[in-house]
């Protein structure tokens, strides 16, 4: 058996080169996709949160038979969201949903929603379910949008008189 001590084994530097070369430029095309998958599961994640937190205030209503308010918030501290676009939603039992501060006994819950790059919008300052989770209003919806996504991309939660709550999904939230 003879050995061919004369040639080495192994890969060249040019081409490990053109491998290196060909790895980035996939990782390149695959960043757009990664980052619209993201911003996706970030609506999501925010829409779901909203909906766990007004299937919250209705349960709340119905199993204490008391009247339960979600309102918006800038601060965490009491119903002062400016131009119905809320940062915090606060679920209490305060007679009021117009209170500037919500006292800390009568706070059920407080959610964060200010998250970067993202929007609530909704159609009206408070939500209140009475006793029997029905809403005072004939429907309420608040929109979850993504700064950085297209104007149409859109998650919407929709609560009619009758209290149940969904989520309608088009834009990011598909």
């Amino acid at each position: 058996m003879q050995i061919n001590r004369g040639r080495k084994l192994g890969f060249t530097l040019i081409e490990l080169m053109i491998v290196i070369a060909l790895v980035g430029i996939m990782m390149m095309m695959m960043t757009p996709s990664m980052k619209s998958t993201s911003d996706r599961n970030k609506s999501i994640l925010a829409a779901t949160d909203l909906k766990e937190t007004l299937v919250l205030a209705r349960s709340m209503a119905r199993t204490q038979q008391r009247k339960v308010h979600v309102c918006g918030s800038k601060d965490g501290l009491g119903c002062n969201a400016e131009n119905n676009i809320w940062k915090y939603l606060i679920v209490h039992i305060e007679n009021t949903s117009k209170a500037a501060t919500v006292e800390a006994k009568n706070r059920l819950a407080v959610r964060n929603f200010d998250r970067p790059n993202l929007t609530l919008t909704a159609s009206a300052d408070s939500l209140g379910f009475d006793r029997f989770g029905k809403t005072e209003i004939d429907s309420f919806t608040i929109g979850v949008k993504l700064d950085s996504s297209k104007s149409d991309d859109v998650c919407t939660l929709t609560v009619p008189k009758t209290g149940l709550i969904s989520i309608n999904k088009n834009g990011l939230c598909r």
